[in-house]
């Protein structure tokens, strides 16, 4: 969001043991089984690290008060890392093959990988992981960026990773692994939660204490909305950034991989990289609480094609155009139904919602909603305003919602984008900007400004930045589409909003002595397993829905539960202190 504190905060969300990533297939890396065989011959290749942090800060702080970016989180160093020149091959006694490459940043939060070509043979695996193997990225395969070229990784935490290459043993081509940059993490005030012993992680929540997660309360009648809105970070200008965003539906009701958001996240010097931007889904909490590890929930996929822009002033041709802070982004790859998102249905006319809901990644924290509604004090919560952001930043006159929250939570650094949902669940805009505070908490009562979508969809007399085209493919003129769910048979929303629990939860994620196992169905058989997958509890003859299990003696570390029902296998995971 325009106006507001650059924290690096996505760091802190990578403190637990997790397989999730870009279409990868999990796994645990080879010679995690071999530990002393392979460490002392590692090949380390040192990242030159000439940064001035403080200058960083100020220059954060500068554009806060300037409003040219969105909120970033690391800065880029040049590297050229490739697989056919650097690193160390070994051969274990199972005649398992594999390539090691250590990358070291000396002071880094966290590192983001950035590839000039990345390329996995049939049959081979890659894995990333930091060096308490408590974040593992992978395993990446042949079916994560079977293209090749321009690829990403997700934030991992510390300042030294591992990769590690499985040789296939079906095919004889040649892996493409160039690693032409490094995303450096920044900042001093995540260092003590970073370095946490084991016994205090540090925890993913970092966000002001009034954000509320989206599964408490208020995100009940919000459940395949959330499901579309996702968080993503973006290399431009030689810097990572963070924002928010929405998938959307179109007329053709086909699940084509939409992705709604402001124009102001690539508002800045420099070029962007759409094909690199890294999109996470269903990052949130299961519950209401905040809890100290990465939801075992994310997914992400790697790539965009940029389809429309508008920003909130541009010059062109010595003609000055206001627009409504808009940009629309199409995923390079289709959405893999496992993920099960939802995509948001949306509202063109130009009428104010009496009510309804921002759902956003504060500080590229897990997925938060804010309230607004009629109050005793002020009766219409939505009114039609004229964005004022100063020079080179003063939106369409009229094109934007002014919208007062319920006085409980507020938006933050990197919410910029996120969507606004109407009373009819229908998104009517998307987030630019709000007071210039860093205590969002305290200010949480101030009007903040919603590029409205209907100036996003035809506003402007130039098609190239009109949303139209792509959202109404088919010419149908409706005023306003419902979502759409790939995995509803029916392809289409519900009649009603989808209330029922999930199917399987495990709590607490983080467990000292027990955990709690409920189900939708009776319970049959329960099987768990450690990270290099032994089975270390089973138990059958269960008659229940729910149960316990004690771990009071357990070692430390990710466990996966296996659980048979009356209907199906279901999955869990939890992390035993």
């Amino acid at each position: 969001m325009i106006n507001k504190q650059i924290l690096i905060i996505l760091v802190s969300l990578i403190s637990s043991l997790s397989v999730f990533s870009q279409i990868s297939e999990g796994g645990t890396p080879p010679s995690f089984r071999y530990k002393n065989s392979t460490r002392s011959a590692l090949s380390v290749s040192q990242v030159p690290v000439n940064l001035d942090i403080s200058r960083l800060t100020w220059e954060d702080e500068m554009v806060e008060q300037r409003k040219d970016a969105p909120l970033r989180i690391a800065k880029v160093i040049p590297v050229n890392i490739n697989i056919d020149s650097i690193g160390s091959w070994t051969t274990f006694s199972d005649s398992v093959k594999i390539w090691q490459q250590v990358i070291e940043a000396e002071g880094a939060q966290g590192l983001i990988l950035g590839y000039k070509d990345f390329y996995i043979p049939e049959g081979a695996k890659l894995y990333v992981y930091n060096e308490d193997h408590s974040r593992i990225l992978g395993a990446y395969t042949r079916n994560t960026h079977p293209q090749g070229g321009k690829f990403a990784s997700e934030i991992i935490a510390g300042d030294k990773i591992t990769l590690e290459y499985v040789a296939s043993t079906i095919s004889n081509e040649s892996p493409r692994i160039v690693v032409e940059d490094v995303g450096y993490v920044y900042g001093d005030n995540f260092n003590t939660a970073l370095r946490a012993l084991p016994t205090s992680p540090p925890r993913i929540n970092s966000s002001q204490s009034c954000m509320i997660n989206v599964n408490c309360a208020d995100g009940a009648n919000w459940k395949d909305q959330k499901r579309g809105v996702v968080l993503y970070q973006v290399k431009l200008g030689g810097n990572w950034f963070v924002c928010s965003g929405s998938l959307v539906n179109n007329t053709k009701r086909d699940g084509t991989p939409y992705l709604l958001t402001a124009s102001h996240c690539f508002n800045t010097n420099g070029i962007v990289e759409y094909e690199t931007i890294v999109v996470y889904f269903n990052h949130e909490f299961p519950g209401c609480e905040n809890e100290d590890v990465f939801p075992v929930t994310s997914r992400t996929l790697v790539g965009t094609d940029l389809l429309v822009q508008m920003p909130l002033e541009r010059i062109s041709g010595g003609i000055q155009t206001h627009g409504s802070d808009g940009a629309l982004l199409k995923l390079k790859n289709n959405i893999p139904l496992e993920y099960k998102v939802f995509f948001n249905g949306w509202d063109r006319r130009d009428v104010a919602a009496s009510s309804g809901v921002v759902i956003h990644h504060p500080n590229g924290d897990v997925k938060k909603i804010v309230t607004f509604l009629p109050r005793e004090d002020l009766k219409t919560p939505v009114t039609t305003e004229t964005y004022r952001g100063g020079s080179g930043y003063n939106g369409a006159t009229n094109g934007f919602w002014g919208v007062f929250y319920d006085g409980r939570s507020a938006t933050q650094g990197g919410s910029s984008g996120s969507p606004i949902f109407s009373q009819n669940g229908l998104i009517v805009g998307t987030l630019t900007g709000g007071v210039n505070t860093t205590d969002y908490c305290l200010y949480r009562n101030s009007q903040e400004y919603f590029g409205k979508f209907g100036y996003h969809f035809d506003y402007l007399e130039d098609e190239s930045m009109q949303m139209k085209k792509y959202l109404d493919p088919i010419n149908e003129g409706t005023l306003y589409l419902r979502g759409y769910d790939p995995n509803n048979p029916l392809g289409i929303e519900e009649p009603k909003i989808d209330n029922s629990p999930q199917e399987l939860v495990v709590f607490p994620t983080l467990a000292d002595n027990e955990v709690n196992i409920n189900a939708n169905s009776i319970i049959r058989t329960i099987k768990v397993y450690d990270l290099n997958g032994r089975q270390v509890y089973s138990k059958s003859g269960y008659n229940a829905s729910t149960t316990t299990i004690s771990v009071d003696s357990w070692t430390k570390g990710v466990y996966s539960i296996l659980v048979q029902t009356e209907s199906k296998k279901l999955s869990g995971k939890f992390i035993k202190k």
